[in-house]
């Protein structure tokens, strides 16, 4: 099932996890990111093409984390593609680790 929170121009959405803030904003058609560090530092940012909305959301769908852009209305219930445009994602799945043992044997000559 897809979550989602919506970040719009004047309303910021600040989450925090494992002790670190995060603050995503909507200005002028930009999606900011920005980590409090004593002060708020902005650590990235998403310049979309020109858009007549400034509405963004993140969430979580099919296990990723996702960012998308409002092309209409519709809200929530719209479809990704046609009422939200996906701006990026990033996978939830735990990341593999694989360990290879080389062995080298040496043999020495009498």
């Amino acid at each position: 099932m897809a979550q989602y929170r919506t970040i719009k121009t004047g309303y910021p959405l600040h989450l925090q996890s494992t002790g670190v803030r995060f603050r995503y904003r909507a200005e002028g058609g930009v999606l900011y990111i920005d980590e409090l560090d004593g002060t708020w530092q902005e650590i990235n940012s998403f310049t979309l093409p020109a858009v007549s909305r400034n509405v963004f959301r993140i969430g979580t769908r099919g296990g990723y984390f996702v960012y998308d852009q409002e092309i209409d209305a519709t809200g929530f219930s719209g479809t990704i593609g046609v009422n939200w445009d996906n701006i990026e994602e990033h996978s939830l799945a735990e990341p593999t680790t694989s360990t290879t043992s080389t062995s080298s044997t040496t043999t020495t000559a009498p």
